[in-house]
């Protein structure tokens, strides 16, 4: 048998091999349109958190986070994923901006908002308007934003926080369109909305620094976005329950610092896939010999698209994936996980963290690689410099108890 026969055999061997590895497979029609533009609902990727700006950071005054060690904030935001902030309690935030005293801590809205901008987060405002010195106090809020145009870093508006006692529903909306009324005339087109995923069943104080919950999260977030009706997704809070960041005050450390957990690192992954691919066309979920993994298809409409998968079993899968007439480049990968014993367990802030966090690019499949798989689908074999990979369909690995973002670059099928 000739050399370039044998390659050839091999090739086609291991391409039947890794079919037969695929616990399943996920195929998605390339004339799909997308069900949702993520760049049109105003904040890029639609999650984030919840933070009560007025005791968030009350470890230190706002000049010490937003001025001082202003870098050192980015920082913790970005990698937390923290690209879209819902502002509880923005009336006693603003109150303080001109405390004095030895006993007040004086707020800077400015500098947080100018840090905000420099660092692309976006805010959802969170006004109160249960009254009529309220609504006045609110409408102060929005033509201070206008004034100082931070325009561009507001999201939206929304009403009060936890609104839901049903014996002030009715006043709490006459001062609402009040208030909207009045607002208008500041902003006209007044950017509004509820963002969703605040303080679920799921977020229970047991739960609280459990990776468990953090997948959890991962999953609701992937089937929130899915829907019509749903915009933004900021689960309850950035530094409480959510897992997202840990903040310790002056009694542990020299100086207040921010740490980031596994819900931050999880976050930061979604977020920035759904960023950079942001055209949203299938969500599903794929269950198989003991894995059940939720899923979302996104891209950016130029040949891009991006897996965003949750496996929360303790059991690996290997995915197929097909988009018919188009052939893969190497995928790269984003991913948290944590082994299975930890799942359970809380995480220790300041101590070594049990989850992971890695990113590699595949360099072994694609259009553009330089080998294909052996039969056993174990190791790659090189080809021949005449020889063409196979790529017309990709397969990814999801480990368990992970979340990841798998993206990869397509071209049309070259006709033979």
């Amino acid at each position: 048998m000739g050399k370039l026969r044998y390659f050839l055999l091999v090739a086609g061997v291991a391409i039947a091999a890794m079919a037969a590895f695929a616990d399943c497979e996920i195929s998605l029609d390339p004339a799909a349109k997308p069900f949702r533009d993520m760049r049109k609902i105003g904040c890029d990727h639609g999650i984030g958190f919840c933070v009560a700006p007025e005791s968030f950071w009350s470890a230190a005054d706002d000049d010490w986070w937003f001025v001082t060690n202003r870098l050192e904030t980015a920082r913790a935001l970005k990698q937390a994923g923290a690209s879209l902030l819902r502002l509880e309690g923005m009336n006693g935030w603003f109150r303080r901006r001109n405390a004095a005293g030895p006993k007040t801590r004086p707020s800077n809205p400015k500098a947080a908002l100018d840090l905000f901008r420099a660092n692309d987060i976006k805010v959802f405002v969170c006004l109160e308007c249960a009254s009529t010195n309220a609504v006045d106090e609110s409408l102060e809020i929005v033509q201070w934003i206008a004034d100082n145009g931070y325009k561009d870093v507001v999201a939206g508006f929304e009403s009060d926080d936890e609104s839901h006692d049903g014996q002030r529903s009715e006043a709490l909306a006459q001062c609402w369109a009040d208030f909207l009324a009045r607002a208008e005339k500041i902003w006209p087109k007044l950017p509004r909305g509820c963002a969703a995923g605040h303080k679920p069943p799921v977020e229970h104080r047991l739960c609280q620094r459990v990776f468990r919950n953090s997948q959890t999260r991962a999953r609701l977030t992937l089937a929130a976005l899915s829907q019509p009706e749903e915009s933004w997704f900021c689960p309850h809070r950035l530094a409480a329950l959510s897992d997202a960041v840990y903040i310790n005050d002056r009694t542990a450390y020299d100086q207040p610092r921010m740490e980031v957990g596994h819900r931050g690192a999880m976050y930061r992954i979604l977020g920035e896939a759904l960023r950079s691919n942001p055209l949203l066309y299938q969500h599903g979920t794929l269950k198989e010999d003991g894995a059940e993994i939720e899923y979302l298809f996104s891209g950016d409409g130029r040949g891009r698209y991006c897996l965003l998968m949750v496996n929360s079993t303790p059991a690996a899968a290997r995915v197929r994936v097909v988009i018919p007439g188009r052939q893969f480049a190497a995928p790269t990968y984003r991913a948290l996980s944590c082994p299975e014993k930890f799942v359970d367990c809380r995480e220790v802030p300041g101590e070594g963290s049990y989850w992971h966090r890695l990113s590699w690019e595949d360099t072994q499949t694609g259009y553009e690689t330089w080998s294909n798989w052996e039969p056993q689908g174990n190791t790659y074999v090189p080809l021949p410099c005449d020889v063409k990979p196979k790529c017309d369909d990709m397969f990814v690995t999801v480990e368990p108890h992970s979340v990841q973002s798998v993206e990869f670059m397509t071209r049309a099928a070259k006709s033979h």
